[in-house]
């Protein structure tokens, strides 16, 4: 080391960061952080990328000198802008995640993109999910691809499994289910999950591969016992509805619980209502309603409509009208026709809204327009009384008609008694 502090004394940079390093190390030296960090510095100052690393490193970590994001940033980027590799990517991170800097996921979208044109695998694995997202660059699926190629023929499998996708779904690629197939195999023999799950979906759909059932499930255990909430979830339906198995709701209802806990909206709608019917499980209604109420707070449309039903029923929870209201009003605002027929019911009874039989009337006819039948008998029914519309009683008559032609049995009832 005695020739390399001749040297750096002399104010040769290379020199200055190999006895930096040498003392940050221990190495032939009596190991010093803070003097370390002294000629890293002055290194670093005549423009010695691996000097400006080392010091950002120390300022990251707070060793030798005091802990400084701002240093740490300042040095970092200038290595990058030196082309140090390691620092184009922990940059990327940083600015992804707001550590150390405020998050931007412009700057984090800049620095992957910059250590991914360097070959770094994991920045092309990055800057591609930034593309597909639209995350700090504009939506483009065709850039998304070619860094998930990039990345999935260096062996990456998140990267072949995400350009598995794009090739699925034909995004930013010609759509080639079979190639598709052939990445997703890749990817789901390092054990990659997702890839597991989609490759078990083709093999279900018979996309792109010959089908086989047997094929599907396999992986999908695969993929469940992972922990991938929608291979789980696709377990429970399999088990649920005995599909190329034998029906097993318990079995089902133990995959629907471990997606349904990760958030699957799906498997709490389902885990649900086989607690409401005791599928599989010992019947709960306060069960039922706690997973009706996780999936309906998270946009699921059915679950909305029964944890509306829940509160008017007074089902595992005690009744109120109000909140029976609001839910099945929020799976209304969906489309469901059951549901905007309910509503109707609410608004023609005054049940948690205001009474208002011209609001039912409308709602009415717009679900009579869609064939619901019983939609078809209360807007008879208002017809016929002057119930929030003008009294007719040849369209009610008519109405009555085209509900008991659907089979409801109510209309058949009152045709009758008409004489029709």
């Amino acid at each position: 080391m005695e020739w390399y502090k001749k040297a750096a004394d002399q104010g040769f940079a290379q020199a200055q960061y190999a006895y930096g390093r040498g003392l940050e190390t221990g190495f032939g030296l009596e190991k010093s952080l803070a003097e370390a960090a002294v000629w890293y510095g002055k290194a670093a100052e005549q423009g010695n990328a691996d000097a400006m690393y080392a010091l950002g490193t120390m300022y990251k970590e707070g060793s030798g000198v005091r802990k400084n994001d701002s240093e740490m940033l300042k040095w970092y980027a200038r290595a990058a802008e030196k082309g140090d590799l390691r620092v184009m990517y922990d940059l990327g991170d940083m600015y992804y995640q707001g550590k150390g800097v405020k998050k931007s996921l412009a700057q984090a979208a800049k620095w992957y993109l910059k250590a991914a044109e360097n070959g770094d695998i994991r920045a092309q694995l990055n800057i591609g999910l930034m593309y597909s997202l639209g995350e700090g660059v504009g939506l483009d699926y065709s850039n998304a691809a070619k860094w998930f190629r990039m990345a999935a023929g260096q062996d990456d499998p998140n990267a072949q499994y995400n350009y598995g996708l794009l090739l699925a779904l034909g995004r930013g690629v010609r759509k080639n289910p079979a190639e598709a197939a052939i990445w997703f195999r890749k990817a789901a023999d390092r054990g990659q999950a997702g890839a597991q799950f989609s490759l078990g979906e083709l093999y279900a759909e018979g996309t792109g591969v010959k089908k086989s059932p047997e094929e599907a499930l396999k992986l999908f255990n695969q993929s469940a016992r992972q922990g991938n909430a929608n291979a789980q979830f696709r377990l429970g339906l399999i088990y649920d509805q005995g599909i190329n198995v034998k029906e097993n709701r318990s079995e089902a209802n133990k995959w629907y619980k471990l997606a349904a806990e990760q958030g699957h909206t799906g498997a709490q709608y389902n885990l649900a209502r086989n607690f409401a019917t005791g599928s599989g499980v010992k019947q709960s209604d306060r069960e039922a309603f706690a997973w009706y109420e996780k999936a309906a707070k998270e946009g699921n449309i059915e679950a909305q409509y029964y944890l509306g039903m829940s509160y008017a029923d007074g089902r595992g929870v005690i009744r109120d009208a109000r909140s029976a209201a609001f839910w099945i009003g929020k799976a209304a605002e969906h489309g469901m026709a059951q549901a905007r027929y309910r509503l109707g019911m609410f608004y023609s009874l005054g049940l948690g809204v205001k009474q208002d039989y011209a609001r039912a009337v409308k709602i009415w006819e717009e679900t009579a327009k869609d064939g619901d039948d019983m939609s078809l008998f209360f807007l008879a029914y208002m017809y016929e009384t002057g119930s929030g519309v003008e009294r007719d009683p040849a369209k009610a008559r008519k109405l009555y008609g085209e509900a008991a032609k659907k089979g409801n049995v109510y209309a058949r009832q009152v045709v009758r008694l008409l004489g029709e």
